[in-house]
């Protein structure tokens, strides 16, 4: 398996600080071959334009309790964001999400900047009051997968589906396909991706 080393952006023409990039090679006359994720391009750069950094001490330790904080805090202090691929602070650039099953805080996977895109026009309180109209309850089929719930006895309640670009309400789904969508950042393009993929193995034995 192969090591990569990632390198994130000092000062660097055309890519924006703490870019983060994956190394592949260096050159005859001493430059590195930079791949920068958020350029999606191959960048040549002088070995003072970056700075190596270890992507496994970046967001949340992957053991349990901390080696190095007897498991009080979340540990590292930098998160790369999976939007803009930008190095972070992880404490001020990125916000809580929820506590995971072992009691410790985690982060979203994107900024803060990035999520105010990704979250776009919130919906007015007309348009929440309207939705509340139409709330589900007793038993519920989800629109998207057609599953049927006992609405009082879910785990997690049936979503408030808005679109993001406009702040309209679209209907009621469940939490599993909420999350599903913002997975696939709504986008229908992105969803008849992934229905071209499942297709390619739909016969195979």
């Amino acid at each position: 398996m192969t090591q990569w080393r990632y390198f994130r952006a000092v000062d660097v023409l055309d890519v924006r600080l703490n870019s983060v990039g994956q190394y592949r090679g260096k050159l005859t006359n001493g430059n590195l071959e930079i791949f920068f994720i958020n350029e999606s391009r191959l960048v040549q750069v002088e070995p003072q334009q970056v700075e190596e950094f270890d992507i496994h001490e970046t967001g949340k330790k992957k053991t349990h309790p901390c080696t190095t904080c007897d498991g009080i805090c979340t540990c590292h202090d930098r998160k790369v964001c999976d939007r803009c691929y930008i190095l972070k602070d992880r404490r001020t650039e990125f916000d809580r999400n929820q506590t995971d099953s072992k009691g410790r805080h985690t982060y979203r996977p994107s900024c803060i900047d990035c999520r105010a895109t990704i979250d776009g026009v919130s919906m007015s309180a007309t348009e929440k009051k309207r939705m509340r109209k139409t709330k589900p309850n007793g038993i519920w089929t989800c629109p998207i997968c057609r599953k049927l719930y006992i609405v009082e006895n879910m785990r997690a309640p049936p979503r408030m589906d808005h679109d993001h670009q406009t702040g309209k309400g679209r209907g009621w789904i469940c939490d599993s396909c909420n999350t599903g969508l913002g997975r696939f950042k709504d986008d229908i393009s992105i969803l008849e991706t992934a229905i071209e993929y499942l297709g390619e193995f739909e016969n195979e034995e």
